[in-house]
């Protein structure tokens, strides 16, 4: 159950057995990662201009009130596009112990749980063999919010997002003239 500060909760035990029978109740409680809701979603860290990554854990994740419909609990990160450009992101389990299998990732926008906007749709990563990359178009400064899914199961994972800005000569009022045909054939 998703437990909450400071509530009672009442334990019945059901069940066929007889006066004798005895039986053991363990109750553990389980702390929930740091981004387990939107409002404590964390930053993707910079660890190079263009690439952000970390690893991350979702045992003891919820599901919050109002977050996507699919019914798996979640942890939550958020990053900003630094300038207009393609985002690509891979989502993989970690490791034996305590693997996390078909982890999902969907990428929205908007600052707050009720006013979401899916800019990439939920992907399972990892479903075969080979693990996926999503792409995604960026604009700059806008905020994007990373729900990470469990698909039922619990564990580690790696998640990164490489920034890949357009280059210099993308619009046409940026166009490059080519000056040198022997330039042609040094880089054609």
């Amino acid at each position: 159950i998703n437990a909450v500060a400071g509530t009672t909760y009442q334990i019945a035990v059901d069940g066929n057995y007889a006066a004798s029978d005895t039986f053991t109740l363990t109750l553990q409680y389980a702390v929930g990662p740091p981004n387990d809701n939107f409002a404590n979603r964390m930053s993707l860290t910079n660890t190079d201009v263009n690439l952000w990554y970390v690893t991350g854990s979702n045992v003891g994740a919820t599901k919050e009130l109002g977050e996507s419909p699919t019914g798996y609990e979640s942890v939550w990160w958020t990053w900003t596009a630094p300038t207009n450009g393609e985002a690509l992101i891979d989502l993989e389990p970690l490791g034996y112990s305590g693997q996390m299998s078909n982890p999902w990732l969907t990428v929205y926008t908007g600052a707050s749980i009720s006013n979401l906007n899916q800019v990439y749709p939920r992907v399972d990563f990892g479903r075969n063999s080979t693990y996926d990359i999503g792409r995604f178009t960026v604009t700059a400064g806008t905020t994007y919010q990373l729900w990470v899914g469990t698909g039922g199961n619990v564990g580690n994972y790696f998640l990164r997002l490489t920034f890949e800005p357009p280059p210099p000569n993308d619009n046409f009022s940026n166009r490059i003239t080519i000056t040198n045909t022997a330039a042609l054939f040094q880089y054609g």
